[in-house]
């Protein structure tokens, strides 16, 4: 039995992975959903590393006042576009483009989802530069935590100490629950700013 999405979440999610612009695990991406609908509940959430779009798209079915999500170029799909998402095409490493946001924002991020540049230095550098802009309290996810094409990603992962959440769907999940998506890639790590 797969996790049930809230009705406007699963209208949210179909149309994301109908175009195919999402590129997150089936039960990764549904329980990081329920979670964040049922206990972050975010005013603010800032993605980096747009790429077609379906993230942001579905972060902000589960976000109240604004997602923003930060990509150096821009391939949305237009399936996925939405006049809430505030679409930045900026280098995400650079200060300057945190500055912009967060007046962009009018408040701390409550939710961060970092999926840019998944190379060691540039998950650090994001995480770095983002993380100060959460609020205490506030949320702190990384994608391909379980990826071994990424290994600064779970290096990061590793590093990070506090409250985590490990998001990874297995063999298990595939089998018996008949999600979809390639096993061993992916994961989704989530962390509370103290």
């Amino acid at each position: 039995m797969k996790l049930e999405l809230p009705d406007h979440l699963d209208e949210a999610y179909t149309q994301a992975t109908s175009c195919a612009s999402i590129g997150q695990l089936e039960y990764e991406i549904r329980f990081l959903l329920i979670w964040l609908h049922d206990v972050v509940k975010p005013n603010y959430t800032v993605e980096i590393g747009t790429n077609m779009g379906g993230m942001a798209y579905v972060l902000d079915a589960v976000t109240t006042e604004k997602t923003v999500t930060i990509d150096t170029h821009r391939l949305v799909n237009p399936a996925v576009q939405n006049l809430n998402i505030l679409y930045v095409l900026k280098n995400s490493q650079r200060p300057e483009t945190g500055i912009h946001v967060t007046q962009a924002l009018g408040g701390p991020i409550d939710f961060l989802f970092i999926d840019g540049d998944h190379s060691e230095e540039g998950v650090k550098s994001d995480y770095r530069i983002w993380r100060p802009r959460v609020r205490s309290g506030g949320w702190i996810g990384l994608h391909d935590i379980n990826n071994d094409s990424c290994p600064g990603v779970r290096k990061l992962w590793e590093s990070i100490q506090g409250e985590k959440i490990e998001i990874v769907q297995t063999p298990y999940h595939n089998n018996v629950h008949g999600y979809s998506g390639q096993i061993g890639c992916g994961g989704i790590g989530v962390v509370k700013k103290p």
